[in-house]
């Protein structure tokens, strides 16, 4: 929903087409993970099955390596890799060329095409670094865990991604009074617990994924991930700092005092 809404902007009428695409996608999607899920439970013993190719295993368990619907079914599986990347990676460089474009992030993230309106600045940016960390795995060998520690910290920045979406909405519900394709049907305190709720399993999550809670080596095999996360964490801030300077005009944000729009309703 979110990756989608990034182009509301775009659509002839996205209070209609966005509603249909969330709930065909999400029947679609409920449907392709419970027929999955309980084939794979029957076919491979959960002991054997592979992290990244459960459902390519589970079919050749049953049909055998070399027959052609294990093929088809390893082809449909790198299919939807590659269209999960592609959608992702749409929304992802699309919010950071709006970043760019107004100052919060380095300039070479907001090229654009010309002919399309692409944000292609951010996607090379974005395709040279998810390369460069897929071949740290040559110097460091098979055995390594490097992919799978980067692969843990963009699951955490993710989460953190959500945490300012919950307060800025509450935010944009007080002052910016502008028609909204979609609101949310109650007010008040049950609005404020409704977005404090996901904000703390947010950071519970994101502490319970990075921070060693014991000294077993489970636990403390967390410590690259936490130490990742900082610093990519002071790396953002660093290069939002930097990119500030640029800015011709500074957005004091909404509820700022003043007059217009996003002024406090007095």
């Amino acid at each position: 929903f979110e990756v989608v809404a990034t182009f509301a902007s775009t659509m002839k009428n996205p209070s209609r087409d966005i509603p249909k695409a969330v709930i065909a996608g999400g029947v679609a999607i409920a449907a392709i993970y419970i027929i999955c899920g309980i084939g794979i439970g029957a076919a491979v013993p959960t002991e054997q099955l592979s992290l990244d190719s459960g459902i390519v295993d589970a079919v050749a368990a049953m049909v055998g390596r070399a027959h052609p619907l294990t093929m088809v079914v390893g082809v449909a599986f790198l299919v939807t890799l590659f269209a999960n990347m592609i959608c992702w990676s749409f929304g992802v460089n699309n919010v950071a060329s709006y970043a760019a474009r107004h100052g919060n992030m380095p300039r070479p993230f907001a090229l654009v095409s010309k002919k399309t309106g692409m944000p292609n600045g951010s996607a090379l940016i974005n395709g040279c670094f998810a390369s460069l960390v897929l071949l740290l795995q040559i110097p460091l060998g098979e055995g390594s865990d490097v992919f799978w520690v980067f692969f843990s910290m963009n699951v955490v920045f993710l989460l953190m991604s959500y945490i300012p979406m919950f307060p800025a909405f509450w935010r944009l519900r007080k002052y910016d009074d502008r028609p909204r394709v979609f609101r949310a049907p109650f007010e008040g305190k049950v609005l404020a617990v409704a977005l404090a709720v996901p904000v703390v399993e947010l950071v519970l999550s994101i502490v319970a994924t990075i921070v060693p809670l014991n000294s077993s080596p489970a636990e403390m095999s967390k410590l690259p991930i936490l130490m990742g996360v900082v610093i990519g964490v002071l790396l953002g801030e660093v290069s939002r700092l930097i990119s500030r300077r640029s800015r011709s005009i500074d957005n004091p944000g909404v509820g700022a005092r003043g007059t217009g729009r996003f002024a406090p309703k007095q």
